[in-house]
């Protein structure tokens, strides 16, 4: 048995739920003996923290940036050492000024350099940390089918739209709200459901908020016509790995989406949703989805086939294993 600690800030983190937590029994079935560990926030913590993962097979880090010293123990104490990664981490989000932060992208670099392997959750990750050679497998972030398995009927009548995520990303929503003020003209009623912890705040558009719930977030999925998931043009957008669009795939809805990074690759515009590059695309997108029920379901079916493919738990972890088995034994 290979044993692993799998080390995070904050172990309830929805990225370390998804990336970590959810695959950890299936890795126990393939041999993987492994432990989830919250990194200590004091230095003494830290220390001792450090020196207890050399009883470890292999240390897998989970998106933190340590200093230079910290991560220097830290690789001293790792037999051998994953860094795993689903964002842009040198870079600051676009509302928070934006760009490379010097700090961060030296700390990255530092990180993706000292590591025995990688596993980020796109090709444009991968090729952010810029390790030519690096031993490295692209780990997307799965979805668990067995929860959009139920049969929970579908949207009633009228056009509902679906936004899922964090607080921290509705500022995405708000770079479309010009054209849903023209969706809502144009189909009166229509709804904007936002399924998160917080709610923008839009006119010309009932906007609907339905708080986030892991269990009842396949049944809200399917309550609505097609998801949405708009993104800005920028490096830290660009970096995003488009769980949500797998999310509505898996629930069998097409969407409409930003054509930038991991969007761009996921859909397939006109097969299993739409790119969308101005507000007059999302508006006539979105009106074609709208008047084609049709079209709707071929595209769901198509989007659910794209993540039991490639994006399924139980693939996603078999892929994880195999390379985690590889570097570590």
């Amino acid at each position: 048995m290979t044993t692993l600690a799998f080390i995070t800030p904050d172990s309830d983190d929805p990225s370390a739920r998804l990336r970590i937590r959810n695959h950890l029994p299936l890795l126990a079935r393939r041999g993987i003996e492994s432990a989830l560990l919250e990194i200590p926030r004091s230095l003494r913590g830290r220390m001792a923290f450090f020196r207890s993962l050399r009883g470890f097979d292999g240390v897998v880090l989970h998106r933190k940036l340590f200093s230079f010293l910290d991560f220097k123990i830290l690789r001293s104490c790792s037999r051998r050492l994953v860094f795993d990664f689903d964002d842009a981490l040198m870079c600051r989000v676009p509302w928070k000024g934006g760009g490379e932060s010097r700090v961060r992208k030296a700390r990255f670099a530092r990180t993706a350099a000292g590591a025995d392997a990688l596993t980020p959750g796109s090709r444009i990750l991968l090729d952010m940390a810029g390790t030519s050679g690096k031993e490295a497998e692209i780990i997307p972030t799965a979805v668990d089918l067995s929860l959009f398995d139920a049969d929970y009927g579908g949207p009633g009548k009228g056009l509902v739209l679906g936004w899922i995520g964090q607080k921290s990303s509705l500022p995405y929503v708000d770079t479309i709200a010009k054209a849903m003020e023209k969706v809502g003209c144009m189909f009166p009623g229509a709804e904007l459901r936002i399924i998160a912890d917080a709610v923008p705040r839009m006119g010309g558009i009932n906007v609907i908020h339905v708080p986030w719930n892991g269990g009842t977030e396949a049944e809200d999925l399917a309550g609505i016509h097609a998801g949405l998931a708009p993104l800005t043009d920028d490096q830290w957008s660009r970096g995003k790995c488009g769980f949500k669009i797998l999310q509505y795939f898996a629930a069998r809805r097409p969407v409409v989406a930003s054509p930038v990074g991991m969007n761009a690759e996921l859909v397939i515009d006109g097969g299993n949703g739409f790119l969308a590059r101005t507000p007059e695309d999302w508006v006539r997108k979105i009106s074609i989805l709208a008047r084609d029920p049709a079209l709707r379901l071929g595209m769901g079916e198509a989007g659910r086939r794209v993540v039991e493919e490639r994006f399924s738990l139980d693939v996603v972890s078999r892929k994880l294993a195999e390379f985690l088995l590889d570097v570590c034994r």
